[in-house]
């Protein structure tokens, strides 16, 4: 008898041994299940963050891009603007040398006149001068009595 009763509880024993190991995979199982929804949702999560990343790098490259395009009008139109002033500047400094060299070139002459009218002066007048000098005269009285 010993052997039949210890059957029945050799196999209750067994039962109850299978009975925790069927709950302790069921743990295991839900909290298996329980990881498997946590990382669907942290992909999820990181997919969202992926793209909102992403969203924003595109978004940052067309603002570089657009500061890059504002700074190069900017700086065309700091080149043109310049070069229309050294243009200016140019223009300004040549017509300055002009009149500086006319003044130079007159001043040399009207000299040079000076210088050779009080040569003959100093030497006399010759007779083709004396002429010359007459003939002027007379003119300027003409035209002078007819005002």
């Amino acid at each position: 008898m010993k052997a039949g009763v210890s059957r029945p509880i050799f196999l209750k024993q067994i039962l109850l041994i299978l009975s925790k190991r069927q709950e302790s995979i069921f743990s295991n199982l839900q909290q298996a299940s329980q990881r498997v929804v946590e990382m669907e949702q942290n992909l999820l999560e990181a997919q969202t963050k992926f793209e909102n990343a992403s969203k924003e790098v595109l978004e940052i490259g067309k603002q570089a891009k657009n500061s890059v395009k504002q700074q190069e009008n900017q700086s065309q139109n700091q080149i043109s603007t310049l070069l229309k002033s050294l243009k200016e500047s140019t223009v300004l400094t040549i017509s300055n040398q002009q009149q500086k060299i006319q003044k130079q070139i007159s001043q040399k002459i009207i000299d040079f006149a000076i210088t050779k009218v009080e040569k003959t002066f100093q030497q006399g007048f010759t007779q083709n001068v004396q002429k010359s000098v007459n003939k002027l005269s007379i003119k300027l009285l003409r035209t002078s009595q007819s005002l």
